[in-house]
């Protein structure tokens, strides 16, 4: 889909729209600027069109250049190959945007992260639980990804308890599990409601070793940030700083030899295969979903010896 092309299936599913601007600064991506109240149904409009769940959506702080803040919700336009923006300002006195959560559900973890991490209000959210920054340790008021951002100081209270819902009914019950698991995964609670065999409804909180990495990030070279993307996640460490080595490719135009490109898709595959194998040999408990069932043929074995 060209421009054109994109707002015209916008308008189909929202006449009113006008959008403010519209650039493609690469090949494979258009930016769409809304004004803040055409955002939400320009948003909604191109997920319906696109049969794309919102892949990013997320917030920048733009106060010191522009005097406001930045919405970017993304979509992928998988016909055309390329990545669909529609952004929105939003000013830094009155932070806020109409939540897109109720009508795109994969936008709902999104706005939770948005309001806890520059404390821009999703309105009309009736989920606005912290996902990494838990109540109990961190105080109302502390944006970390916000430019200013000074930490609380040591021994400051948190704001409250984490609130889990709840299903109430004749047969349910509750199965909590973790943080603190027996293998090599990262930390997560996570509790199950259920009826029987049923399971009804999945409440998880993660955040548990939460390091701020986006604000590690900032103010680092090249060989600073690629070193610290390494370093994210031991099981990704190729993934992730090859996917910082193509932002920084992509922005500065930098052209990748061929042999750089097998190469990279080589070692992604080998990673993703370790994954999964890493994966079987830590869930003994799925091998019988996976593998054929061995007793009985090691008992035929016997039996005919």
């Amino acid at each position: 889909m060209a421009g054109a092309e994109i707002i015209a299936g916008i308008k189909e599913k929202f006449p009113d729209f006008n959008p403010l601007s519209v650039e493609s600064p690469y090949s494979d991506e258009v930016r769409i600027k809304a004004g803040r109240e055409d955002f939400k149904g320009a948003c909604l409009a191109l997920h319906e069109a696109l049969v794309s769940p919102a892949g990013m959506f997320f917030a920048c702080d733009r106060r010191r250049e522009k005097g406001c803040f930045e919405l970017r919700c993304v979509f992928a336009d998988l016909k055309g190959s390329r990545w669909i923006t529609v952004l929105t300002e939003t000013p830094q006195d009155k932070p806020y945007f109409d939540t897109l959560a109720g009508s795109m559900h994969s936008a709902s973890l999104f706005e939770r992260e948005i309001l806890e991490m520059f404390g821009i209000q999703p309105r009309g959210n009736p989920d606005l639980r912290r996902l990494r920054l838990h109540e109990e340790i961190w105080p109302e008021g502390n944006y970390p990804l916000r430019k200013d951002f000074k930490p609380a100081p040591s021994g400051a209270a948190g704001c409250g308890d984490y609130k889990f819902d709840r299903v109430e009914g004749e047969g349910i019950f509750e199965v909590p599990v973790g943080p603190v698991h027996a293998g090599i995964i990262g930390p997560g609670h996570f509790r199950f409601s259920a009826a029987g065999e049923p399971i009804l409804n999945l409440e998880l909180r993660l955040g548990f070793t939460h390091r701020g990495a986006e604000k590690l990030f900032e103010g680092r070279d090249c060989a600073g940030a690629m070193a610290l993307s390494e370093r994210i996640s031991g099981d990704a460490g190729f993934a992730h700083s090859l996917a910082f080595a193509r932002a920084v490719e992509k922005i500065s135009g930098a052209e990748v030899p061929y042999q750089a490109s097998v190469l990279r898709a080589v070692f992604l595959e080998l990673e993703r295969m370790y994954n999964h194998v890493n994966d079987i040999g830590e869930s003994p408990w799925t091998w019988g979903s996976v593998l054929p069932p061995l007793t009985p043929r090691l008992s035929r074995k016997r039996s005919c010896s």
